[in-house]
């Protein structure tokens, strides 16, 4: 599967790949045919594949484009810029949640407002998905204009965070 647009490709990465992600090394970029560009992958990120991602893509492979990261590739760099993820299958109304996030140096130049746009494309077409959520924190002046520039509103906020949906 792989989405696309003028600028990006984004796919979703298989439980192999999924693997490679948190390898300290560019074995995944390599596996994709890409440019390595020295991507540091976080600790906290590392402990949330291996506890959570890993374990759920090995029971579902069927559904695994609703678990796993989606990665975002800049056709011009043959580089990857970004990840994606939807955190789970639709609930009983039919609501998604999505995160993202934009590596630094590629930050600030429209590539995860397009990637997410694509991937609202994708989601929005599949029938069992009726609505999709995402957060941002208050002061994530930047994740809160990816989210308007898709057309998502605030549905609620607490002490530090937005609250954000877009539906059908």
């Amino acid at each position: 599967m792989k989405l696309e647009s003028e600028r990006l490709i984004v796919i979703p990465l298989t439980l192999e790949q999924m693997k490679l992600y948190i390898l300290p090394d560019p074995s995944l970029e390599l596996d994709l045919g890409l440019v390595p560009d020295g991507r540091a992958v976080p600790e906290e990120v590392i402990e949330v594949i291996q506890t959570v991602v890993l374990p759920q893509l090995s029971l579902l492979k069927e559904q695994y484009v609703f678990y796993t990261f989606w990665t975002i590739i800049l056709k011009s760099e043959n580089k990857m810029v970004g990840d994606m993820m939807i955190k789970g299958m639709p609930d009983e109304q039919g609501a998604i949640e999505i995160g993202y996030g934009t590596y630094e140096k590629y930050q600030g130049k429209g590539y995860m407002t397009e990637a997410v746009g694509l991937l609202l494309d994708w989601a929005l077409s599949q029938p069992s998905v009726k609505k999709v959520k995402a957060e941002t924190r208050k002061e994530n002046i930047a994740s809160q204009k990816i989210l308007q520039n898709n057309g998502f509103i605030i549905e609620a906020e607490d002490q530090d965070y937005l609250h954000w949906h877009l539906s059908k």
